[in-house]
């Protein structure tokens, strides 16, 4: 009897209503309205195969047809051997370097070449799993729903492109910075107009700099808490702010606020070095930044 009971078809449950107080017109219409919705969304999408690696694959071919055509007009500026007896002034990088070499201008090397390099790599592979964005969809990349994250990063890479252009046209000598009419004979002496943090011209007794370090403090207080003050200044970034951050939980907002406050720090540090004239900020007898 058990055995013949399980066979027999469950009856299929009754069609519940899409809201309470709903006629039977209204949920047939609200059934009908949500059919078109997912056949609109079925036709909007596109396919991997054959569209999209159509398009990137043609995309390639242009690019090949324009560098092809850039290495036959141009020339490439190869330079004599290696002499070591004579040093170039400048040494320079290769061009796609040159913003590694001029922040090592505004840090120590450790930082410059080891850490904001490996920064930048793991900040993008992070990207993926700290901000999910689910209210925006799994996979959907657009402007709405994602603007800042669109400004963050292409002021990151701006940001890039300028170190590379000051290195290739505003640094000469010792790596001074020289303006395009300035000439390139005069040797410069960069270290005799820097003080070495706020408030000390030469090394500070004990190796740290009170001020320096209260600035730093100060400028990663407000990073990591512009949830809370942000609203003062517009009440709708505060209240989208405040959202961001309930989204995101207290871990994912700090490791998230890591890497945003060091890229900030960034442009900040070359207004220091370069208007301010002080060396570093934060100063220890183990590490200077």
């Amino acid at each position: 009897m058990a055995e013949e009971a399980a066979a027999q078809p469950r009856p299929r449950p009754a069609a519940r209503p899409a809201r309470r107080g709903m006629g039977e017109e209204e949920v047939r219409a609200t059934q009908v309205a949500a059919e078109r919705k997912r056949a609109q969304a079925e036709a909007d999408k596109v396919l991997v195969w054959p569209d999209l690696v159509y398009a990137e694959f043609m995309a390639a071919v242009f690019l090949t047809v324009v560098l092809f055509i850039i290495s036959l007009v141009f020339n490439a500026p190869l330079e004599e051997e290696a002499n070591p007896n004579k040093t170039p002034i400048p040494s320079r990088a290769p061009w796609y370097f040159l913003g590694l070499q001029e922040m090592l201008v505004y840090f120590d090397p450790w930082i410059a070449g080891v850490l904001l390099p490996g920064m930048i790599i793991v900040g993008l592979m992070l990207i993926p799993y700290l901000d999910t964005k689910p209210t925006v969809g799994v996979g959907v990349y657009s402007w709405k729903g994602r603007e800042w994250q669109y400004i963050f990063f292409i002021g990151g890479f701006a940001l890039w492109i300028i170190l590379i252009i000051i290195g290739e046209f505003f640094r000469w000598g010792p790596w001074a910075w020289y303006w395009p009419w300035e000439p390139r004979d005069q040797i410069k002496v960069v270290a005799e107009h820097l003080s070495w943090c706020p408030g000390h011209k030469d090394p500070p007794p004990g190796m740290f700099c009170l001020l320096g370090a209260v600035i730093y403090l100060v400028f990663n207080g407000l990073a990591f808490t512009y949830p809370a003050w942000v609203g003062l200044i517009n009440r709708d970034w505060g209240r989208r702010a405040l959202n961001y951050y309930r989204t995101l939980g207290l871990i994912r907002f700090l490791i998230l606020m890591i890497f945003v406050s060091w890229t900030l720090f960034l442009p900040i540090k070359m207004f220091m070095r370069l208007v301010l004239k002080w060396k570093y900020l934060v100063v220890t007898p183990y590490f200077n930044i």
